[in-house]
């Protein structure tokens, strides 16, 4: 069951976002040489609330809580790194972690994983619903 760790990570990093609904867990994949560009997984803003009347968990609803659960660690790279900016300068700051970590974060936070450079790394991904942001 992974909803206990997004609640605690919600009420401990004092973020208490309204979540009503997740996602369908995903599986990452990444051999060698592959990675995944810095991005973020959504706004939260009323643009980007899902549009689907026959889904009751998407519709209305905006990514708020992003959660990684990796999976194995016998690979080398694939770091999961976060982005941070300050007076026009990026830091990257990379988030030690072995089978079992798991790492959840505001969806809006700018991430990605460092190429993969022996192994194969596998992780889950999901993202935690709820309405957007006022």
């Amino acid at each position: 069951m992974i909803w206990p760790y997004m609640d605690q990570a919600n009420d401990e990093a004092g973020w208490r976002y309204d979540i009503k609904s997740a996602e369908s867990v995903q599986v990452t994949r990444y051999k060698k040489g592959g990675f995944y560009n810095f991005h973020n997984d959504g706004r939260g803003d009323h643009l980007s609330a899902y549009n689907d009347p026959t889904n009751f968990f998407l519709h209305g609803n905006v990514r708020k809580l992003s959660m990684s659960v990796m999976l194995n660690d016998n690979f080398d790279g694939g770091a999961f790194e976060f982005a941070s900016y300050s007076k026009g300068n990026c830091k990257i700051i990379p988030i030690e972690v072995t089978a079992g970590s798991v790492i959840v974060f505001p969806s809006s936070v700018e991430h990605r994983v460092a190429p993969v450079t022996k192994g194969i790394r596998y992780s889950l991904v999901v993202w935690f619903l709820g309405p957007p942001f006022v």
